[in-house]
C-alpha cells in the first residue's frame, strides 16, 4: 500500500499537484518556452517538480503518483526515445534514488482528476518580479540580499526563497510563518500584502528592502511633467546609499 498518494496536472501555463490527506499544494508557473512545450513534457516536468518540491515528505516512503497522461506513466517506467523527455524522466528516478523513494505511477481518467485539474489552472496574476539588472543594482546599493521573502522557484534572485505553494527548491511555505530578523531580505510582495509586511516587519525586527509594483509608471514616464521628477532620481539614490542612510535603516 502507497505511504503517499499525489495527484500530478499540467495545464498550458502552470503545473500542479498535492499530497492527498494533506493541505500540501505544490503549484509553478510556465516560462514562454515551457508553455511552447508539448502537452506530455509539460505533464512529466510537473510530476518532477512535484517530487523536487515536497520530497523531504515522501523520503523513504512508498509513493503513487496518478497522472491523465498515459505517455507519462510510459516514459517513467520504461524511459523514451526523445532527449527532452528522458532527461527528465532520469530527474525523476535521480530524485527518488536521493530520497529513497519508491515510486509508483498510474493513469488515472480525467474525469476523475477534478482537483489536481482545477489546481494546474491557476494563474498567478501577482507572479511579478523586477528584472536582474534591476535587482544586482540595488543588491550592490542596500545588500547583499540573502533571502528572497516572495518568490518561486522560476524568478526567485537569491538561493533562499520562501514561495505561496511548495515549488522546487523552497526554503518554506508562507513567509508569514517564519522569522525573518536573521535575513537581509529582499521583498517583492503582491501589493494587498504590503500593510501586513511592513507589520511583520516592525514584529520581527527585520531588515530589508520592499519593492512593490507602479503600474501608472508607464503613462506618467510619458508624461513631459515627469520628466523633471525623473531628472532628480539619480541623485536621491545617490544620496540614500551613504552611510549614515544605510546604517539607519
Amino acid at each position: 500500500m502507497p505511504e503517499r498518494i499525489i495527484f500530478s496536472d499540467a495545464s498550458e501555463y502552470a503545473g500542479a499537484g498535492y499530497i492527498v490527506g494533506s493541505n500540501n499544494i505544490a503549484h509553478f508557473m510556465w516560462d514562454k518556452s515551457d508553455s511552447s512545450k508539448s502537452s506530455t513534457w509539460r505533464e512529466l516536468k510537473a510530476v518532477s517538480n512535484i517530487l523536487q518540491s515536497v520530497h523531504n515528505q515522501l523520503s523513504g516512503k512508498l509513493v503513487k503518483i496518478y497522472t491523465d497522461n498515459q505517455n507519462v506513466t510510459k516514459i517513467i517506467r520504461k524511459g523514451s526515445m526523445k532527449s527532452e523527455l528522458q532527461d527528465i524522466a532520469l530527474d525523476v528516478f535521480n530524485i527518488c534514488l536521493d530520497n529513497n523513494i519508491v515510486l509508483e505511477i498510474e493513469w488515472i481518467p480525467r474525469d476523475k482528476y477534478i482537483q489536481a485539474d482545477e489546481l494546474s489552472k491557476i494563474f498567478d496574476f501577482v507572479d511579478w518580479g523586477v528584472s536582474d539588472i534591476i535587482f544586482k543594482y540595488f543588491d550592490r546599493l542596500w545588500g547583499p540580499f540573502n533571502c528572497d521573502l516572495f518568490a518561486d522557484s522560476r524568478n526567485k534572485k537569491v538561493s533562499r526563497f520562501f514561495s505561496k505553494f511548495f515549488t522546487p527548491g523552497t526554503s518554506g511555505v508562507d513567509a508569514f510563518s517564519y522569522d525573518w530578523s536573521a535575513f537581509n531580505n529582499w521583498i517583492d510582495p503582491p501589493i494587498y500584502l504590503i500593510n501586513r509586511v511592513i507589520n511583520y516587519m516592525h514584529i520581527c525586527k527585520a531588515k530589508g528592502t520592499l519593492m512593490t509594483q507602479w503600474k501608472q509608471f508607464e503613462k506618467l514616464a510619458n508624461d513631459s511633467r515627469f520628466a523633471k521628477i525623473v531628472s532628480v532620481l539619480p541623485s536621491i539614490v545617490e544620496a540614500s546609499s551613504s552611510k549614515s542612510t544605510v546604517k539607519k535603516y
